[in-house]
């Protein structure tokens, strides 16, 4: 009887020494692969700032001589807040 208890837990250990490997080598292919998709965010998010930024402004500029520059103002403003609310409404769906 002792025998086989024995021979059960070296068998349960071997299986759970396996186990850990393969959960083991998964973890590191995950990591390194949020790690590779983190630093390519952090490198492409500032990126994406200054071209909405430029973008922004190509518009007022575009607009502040044929209808003033409050009136541009207030348009760039209303397109920033429609493009924001429409990413936020993407982000929001996507994430349920």
């Amino acid at each position: 009887m002792i025998v086989r208890v024995t021979d059960l837990m070296e068998a349960e250990g071997r299986s759970l020494r396996e186990v850990a490997r393969v959960e083991g080598r998964t973890l590191r292919r995950v990591t390194a692969r949020l790690g590779l998709g983190f630093a390519v965010l952090m490198a492409t998010a500032p990126l994406v700032v200054i071209g909405v930024g430029l973008l922004l402004a190509a518009l007022f500029l575009a607009l502040r001589e044929p209808i003033g520059q409050p009136a541009a103002a207030a348009v760039t403003g209303v397109v920033t807040l429609a493009v924001s609310g429409g990413l936020l409404w993407l982000f929001r769906t996507l994430t349920q």
